[in-house]
């Protein structure tokens, strides 16, 4: 499972620096960042996170099972869906990427993010 998380996570990656280098077949680049991220996300979040689900689940007692589930979702939820966008987005402001709107965005210095 494992392998497969890898080749998800390497593609999710090939599809970033296509994007950053402005090749998105065709797509305008709103659509080609949410198909492709989407998509190997969610696959990638399934095959890292389900295991270990399963493995919570079989470890901890049945009377206290939905209250650790909820606890486990919602601290999930919380670390990546809030906290590791408005990290992003401190960090991106820090070194000068802000995509405001078509017209008028600085992903010149995306590239900065990648290597570092």
């Amino acid at each position: 499972m494992m392998i497969a998380a890898l080749i998800i996570n390497m593609t999710g990656a090939a599809t970033t620096v296509l994007f950053t280098t402005k090749h998105t077949f065709g797509l305008p680049p709103i659509a080609f960042i949410c198909l492709t991220s989407t998509v190997t996300d969610t696959l990638y979040n399934a095959y890292t996170v389900l295991p270990a689900t399963v493995l919570f689940a079989k470890l901890i007692p049945e009377n206290v099972e939905s209250s650790m589930f909820a606890m486990l979702t919602g601290l999930l939820n919380f670390s990546n869906l809030f906290m590791a966008k408005e990290v992003g987005i401190v960090i991106n402001k820090f070194v000068g990427v802000q995509f405001t709107s078509v017209e008028d965005n600085t992903l010149d210095r995306l590239w900065i993010l990648y290597c570092a």
